[in-house]
């Protein structure tokens, strides 16, 4: 909206004047937003590609906190900066096969069409625009004023909500035909994860139902198993078997089932883990210990089952079960 680029500066100038407000700018997306393209060819190319590419205003940079490793940032002051100035990321400098050093200072054409040169003025670190699930692509930013959609604040720790009044208070002023409409950048990026953390709700109901249900199984089955044992249990023990002996008669099927059971489990969860983890460009590794850790906690939970109405059977008196005998 032309009105409102117009009324850009004053909206600028006076949040800028808040103690709250650190740096703003307009831009064409924001992280997390789906990115475009444009066709252009850079220095050394043979032909026109397509790259993916942001219109944004001077202070995107500072007010996004990227990293400038070479060559300089978007500067009002220089004219040229206005017209097919470009800042890419160290992975685009990198396909092109450019140092980012090397970088600065090769020649842009947008549109690959000999009309409007242009020159690489900077290289950015790499940054993640999108969740760990996508790998860093090959980015450009160009200066597009005209081509904003969103205007982006970067606040100085302390109170948001104070500085959120006091801007949507300037911003009404300003613009007092469109309402006041925000997002905090964090939550935005938030919402990328909300489906691994359904998920992970899920897996985690559906396992404590599994072990609260395995769980009381395993007690009807010990303790059967025990009432059946008791005679031969009283035998034993007049016979002199200490209580460890009888802990160890008791539990010793148990202890091999558990343990098949371990060892089925352990490579299923490992491969069901590596399954899930390829949906990330950036994953963290298979660790051992995370797989052990359920079957652990399973393991734990059975053997304190097993052991607690094993003790309780071994502690019985032979005189008051043998007697009805």
């Amino acid at each position: 909206n032309a009105e409102m680029i117009t009324e850009f500066r004053k909206f600028k100038n006076r949040i800028n004047q808040l103690n709250q407000v650190e740096h703003t700018t307009i831009c064409e997306i924001t992280p997390g937003d789906s990115f475009g393209g444009i066709v252009a060819r850079f220095e050394g190319m043979d032909a026109n590609m397509s790259f993916p590419t942001t219109g944004v205003s001077f202070d995107y940079v500072k007010t996004f906190g990227l990293n400038i490793i070479a060559g300089r940032d978007f500067d009002r002051s220089i004219a040229s900066d206005s017209i097919e100035r470009v800042i890419i990321n160290r992975t685009l400098a990198s396909q092109l096969g450019w140092m980012p050093e090397e970088a600065v200072g090769k020649s842009y054409d947008f549109g690959g069409d000999n009309i409007t040169p242009g020159r690489v003025i900077g290289v950015m670190e790499d940054y993640h625009f999108y969740s760990l699930k996508s790998s860093i692509f090959p980015t450009a930013l160009t200066i597009r004023p005209d081509f904003f959609d969103k205007i982006a604040i970067r606040l100085r720790p302390g109170e948001p909500q104070q500085a959120l009044t006091r801007i949507e208070q300037v911003w009404s002023e300003v613009y007092p035909k469109w309402p006041f409409e925000y997002y905090f950048a964090d939550d935005h990026f938030d919402r990328q994860y909300k489906t691994e953390e359904k998920f992970g709700g899920i897996i985690l109901s559906f396992s404590v139902i599994a072990l609260i249900i395995g769980g009381l199984g395993l007690f009807g089955i010990v303790l059967i198993n025990t009432s059946h044992r008791l005679r031969e249990i009283c035998i034993r023990k007049t016979l002199g078997a200490t209580l460890s002996n009888i802990l160890k008669i008791l539990s010793k099927e148990y202890l091999f089932i558990l343990g098949i059971s371990f060892v089925i489990s352990l490579p299923i969860s490992h491969y069901i883990l590596s399954i899930w983890l390829d949906d990330f460009a950036y994953r963290m590794t298979s660790h051992l210990a995370i797989v052990l850790y359920s079957p652990f906690l399973i393991i734990t939970t059975a053997l304190t089952i097993v052991f607690f109405l094993s003790f309780n059977s071994a502690k019985v008196n032979p005189v008051e079960v043998l007697r009805n005998e």
